[in-house]
């Protein structure tokens, strides 16, 4: 049982499928001895190759881990020395630390660093529930150890959740256990191998290792399986099996169900683990070719995806390699090579001598002659000849009668329920009305994922699509739409008396861009040397003068672009094949079948996970302590500086950035709230009040800019049905646009 072993791991050997039998040496060491420099405190743990103790270090009072073997075998001792060797050369948080290596009374002792902490095989056994922000933290800080082993030139070759220990409140991850490494780059294991020896754990062994060969990506399926079971809390491989040779079959052979499969759809972090199972499903491709080609290609895409979902307060922080480390590992290559005899003669051998269990009737068995064993296949082709003869006779003499072909009956699967679909579906008209009385008594998590089979639905009947997104070309870059199916939908506040609530309906499905016009986009249209947001900056602290300063990147939004100027010169260039929003579809599109004040519900708090605010990240820098001292001392400061004081979320970012760094809504859009605010085609006119079809503003006076921006301070900014205006020639950092095609 999980519960009855030790809670502290420094190092786990486990004996393998394999290996030979050696002589047992008796623990001699207890606690109170003392080994050289070291006063041994307690016994930690035993594993089948080794005795691990927690010793103080006399002179410096440090607390240690020693590490001792149960066997005299030569090889075991040298496998021992080079574990040190691979320790000490490699110094990484994620990575455990050797100090020391000595022999006393004929016995070879290894000092480790001491870290308390279980190991991932007891979190899963024990039914620990790991939140998902963890999840990922955990899934980042082991690809990152095992990118570091690797570009060492040491394949692990016995990567497990055995062989991971996890400190869940400290917020520590190390990967143990390097006894059965290989050190490429040296060749240390020529002489440590055995015929017919499987190196590692069956269930969590790479294909090629089960041949009796290990590859620069062999570590990285191992991966795949450890973090196959960390996201979907198996506390088994999913290649566990009955017996060593049923496991190794299974490694050669099956496909592990896709994570995203074993996840209920209805999960409000869906989205992650669509993400996250393609990533897995490459690491476990059987051919070492078609796998990530290291495993920081996974630590990385996990840290861009931890830092998008953010979500909670973690003890985890995401694990990088510093610049030292990363210069001193360039130059160690790591090539292919054989490190044991063939497995697969083993393999194919096993199977050959497969016997089927249960009684079988016995058969008849009936002798043939020589002269019978050669008349009887004359006979048959005797036969089939006249058969076929007689069948052309036939074939070619009558005409068989015309029969009509009936096309089968295309079946069309609706997106919701028969009753809901018939009360909300105006069949006439063909668009969904989404205010219904019966769509709004629904829950909002269900109105999302609704809302996205209705999108998907009509894009496959009504628009013959497979797919709700298209890529369009600019000039020589490509823009992402997605198709917004048509509906009716409640437009407005019922809070707000200046946006009055009424039915607004879009009866024509339209194209929206998936983010934010990129600054890469806008160079393309308009040429390089177009920059309206080069070399510009904004004050936003007058006291303390801290300025925002426009960085450039191709997948930043653009700003300090004016309505007057996108219409009248970036459209014409794109032949009027685009425009810009109504605000109607702005909104209908923002609010993707959602009845709450923001797509993703009624809490505000969750505004981190969706929108790029100004939230406590920027408020470190714009909203420091002496602007704080001001805020509640100086008459009139507080009304003048009330847009600095932050959110109280931390979405990560301190200003604006990259499109597409945020979850989307129901509908696929990205940063349709946050991170700038975004120009609509329609003036800023007093809303209609009725209900009203395909409403379109008045081409004069201010222009109407929607969703808030990075420097937005107020949860009512992002709230769906808020409106600002600006002159149409106003050009602001915070101010950019998106844009929409006619289907």
């Amino acid at each position: 049982m999980a519960k009855d072993r030790p809670k502290t791991f420094v190092s786990n050997v486990e004996t393998n499928a394999h290996r030979q039998s050696t002589q047992q040496i008796p623990i001699l060491v207890k606690a109170g001895d003392r080994l050289q420099d070291y006063h041994i405190h307690s016994a930690l743990g035993s594993g089948g190759m080794a005795h691990v103790f927690k010793a103080i270090h006399i002179k410096s009072q440090k607390t240690v881990a020693i590490k001792t073997l149960r066997t005299q075998s030569k090889k075991a001792q040298d496998r021992f020395m080079r574990e040190y060797k691979f320790l000490s050369s490699i110094h990484h948080e994620n990575l455990l630390r050797a100090y020391d290596f000595f022999q006393q009374d004929n016995r070879s002792y290894m000092v480790l660093e001491f870290v308390q902490g279980t190991s991932l095989k007891d979190i899963f056994e024990s039914g620990i529930k790991i939140p998902l922000h963890d999840q990922l933290a955990i899934a980042n800080k082991i690809a990152r150890g095992i990118q570091i082993l690797n570009m060492s030139g040491i394949i692990h070759r016995d990567i497990k959740p055995d062989n991971i220990m996890v400190n869940l409140h400290d917020g520590i991850v190390k990967i143990l256990d390097l006894g059965i490494g290989k050190d490429i780059n040296r060749g240390h294991t020529s002489n440590l191998t055995i015929g017919g020896e499987v190196i590692g754990t069956p269930m969590y062994l790479s294909p090629e290792q089960t041949n009796g060969q290990v590859t620069a990506t062999s570590d990285i399926f191992s991966l795949g399986i450890v973090l196959h079971q960390l996201f979907t809390g198996s506390p088994q491989s999913p290649f566990e099996k009955e017996n060593v040779v049923q496991c190794l079959i299974a490694v050669s052979e099956e496909t592990p169900p896709k994570i995203k499969d074993l996840i209920d759809p209805t999960h409000p972090d869906m989205w992650i683990y669509e993400k996250i199972s393609p990533v897995i499903e490459k690491a476990l491709q059987k051919s070492p070719q078609h796998r990530w080609k290291d495993a920081g290609q996974i630590a990385d895409f996990i840290a861009d995806l931890h830092q998008n979902y953010s979500l909670g307060q973690s003890h985890f922080t995401l694990s990088h390699i510093e610049k030292q480390l990363l210069t001193s590992l360039q130059n160690l290559q790591i090539q292919d090579n054989d490190i044991v005899n063939n497995y697969q003669s083993v393999k194919k051998e096993t199977r050959r001598n497969r016997r089927p269990t249960g009684r079988t009737r016995p058969t008849a068995r009936v002798r043939t002659t020589p002269n019978q064993k050669n008349v009887t296949p004359l006979i048959g082709l005797g036969i089939g000849i006249v058969v076929g003869c007689i069948f052309f006779i036939s074939f070619f003499s009558t005409k068989p009668p015309e029969r009509k072909k009936t096309p089968p009956k295309k079946v069309i699967e609706l997106p919701m329920d028969a009753t809901l679909w018939q009360a909300c579906w105006d069949k006439k008209n063909s668009y969904f009305d989404f205010t219904h009385p019966k769509w709004q008594r629904i829950g909002h998590k269900r109105k999302q994922i609704l809302a996205q089979k209705y999108q998907l639905w009509y894009a496959r009947t009504k628009c013959n699509l497979t797919r709700v997104e298209k890529d369009f070309t600019l000039n020589t870059k490509k823009i992402t739409m997605l198709l917004i199916p048509p509906g009716k939908f409640w437009m407005g506040s019922k809070s707000i008396p200046q946006i009055p609530q009424r039915k607004v309906i879009l009866t024509a499905p339209f194209w929206i861009s998936a983010s934010e016009f990129t600054q890469q986009q806008w160079c393309d249209v308009m040429g390089k040397d177009n920059k309206p947001w080069q070399g510009k900056s904004m004050v936003l602290n007058p006291y303390n003068k801290k300025t925002y300063n426009i960085r450039n990147h191709d997948l930043h939004p653009v700003s300090f672009v004016s309505w007057n100027l996108v219409c009248a010169i970036l459209l014409k260039k794109l032949n009027d094949k685009y425009r810009l929003p109504t605000e109607a579809e702005w909104e209908y599109a923002c609010r993707a079948g959602s009845t709450a004040l923001f797509f993703w519900g009624n809490n505000g708090e969750d505004i981190h996970r969706y929108a790029n605010v100004y939230d406590l990240t920027a408020g470190r820098k714009y909203f420091d302590s002496a602007t704080q001292n001001l805020f509640r001392t100086r008459p009139g400061a507080a009304q003048q500086l009330r847009h600095l004081r932050p959110l109280p979320v931390n979405d990560g970012f301190v200003e604006v950035t990259k499109v597409k760094s945020f979850q989307p809504n129901a509908f696929g859009v990205y940063d349709i709230l946050g991170n700038v605010l975004e120009w609509c085609a329609d003036s800023y006119n007093e809303p209609a009040v009725n209900e009203v079809e395909n409403p379109r503003g008045s081409p004069y006076g201010p222009r109407i800019a929607r969703g808030g921006s990075w420097s937005g301070f107020d949860y009512v900014i992002f709230r769906c049905e808020f409106r600002e205006q600006y002159p149409a020639n106003t050009a602001k950092s915070r101010i950019g646009f998106r844009l929409v095609k006619d289907f």
